[in-house]
């Protein structure tokens, strides 16, 4: 739901055990359509390795978008819902008590709360992103990721602590996004591998 030019990386399988980067496709028509007449073309740029949209937009919450690629005489189609996140009622930082004790890195010992609203109308799945000085941080050795769905969360987010931990003068930033059932599958998978 960023006002910003999207991306969209296109790259072909290879094999499992190949020892080599998956080869991008760099010759697809892609677009993306809004509530069924709303189009947005992309572009590839052999800058980036990436398409991006031709101007900036925001997805917006309850509308539906469908993501259509034709490359090499097919067809690729996938469309969901945007659902609405929770407002971030509050976010602060505490110092973790047993990190400070035992720091995995020396000084890394502060770690961010979030406080959120999390409707109970609907089934929520949501994936977390939390920045170390703007830089996306890995927190695992399996996925890196860090995501939930209702169950685990519970009426609110009540002062969750993030996976990341910070030392003093660094800048904390983390988003929530929304999640697909499918695509909370895909994850859980993932994490469990």
């Amino acid at each position: 739901n960023q006002h910003k030019q999207h991306i969209v990386k296109l790259s072909k399988t290879i094999g499992y055990y190949e020892n080599r980067e998956n080869p991008l496709i760099t010759n697809a028509i892609v677009r993306i359509i809004e509530n069924g007449n709303l189009a947005y073309e992309f572009t590839f740029s052999e800058n980036e390795g990436v398409y991006i949209s031709s101007i900036p937009f925001a997805a917006v919450p309850g509308h539906f978008y469908e993501l259509i690629i034709e490359y090499d005489g097919k067809h690729f189609y996938g469309s969901d819902t945007l659902q609405p996140i929770g407002e971030v009622e509050d976010m602060k930082w505490r110092i973790n008590e047993r990190q400070q004790r035992r720091p995995w890195k020396e000084g890394y010992y502060y770690e961010v709360l979030i406080s959120a609203e999390e409707p109970q109308y609907r089934k929520d799945f949501y994936l977390f992103h939390f920045y170390r000085n703007d830089s996306l941080q890995r927190y695992d050795d399996k996925s890196g990721l860090f995501f939930s769905d209702d169950n685990a969360i519970g009426e609110r987010i009540e002062n969750m602590a993030g996976p990341v931990f910070y030392r003093e003068g660094d800048h904390a930033r983390f988003e929530i996004m929304s999640l697909t059932a499918s695509a909370f599958r895909y994850y859980n998978h993932l994490a469990r591998l």
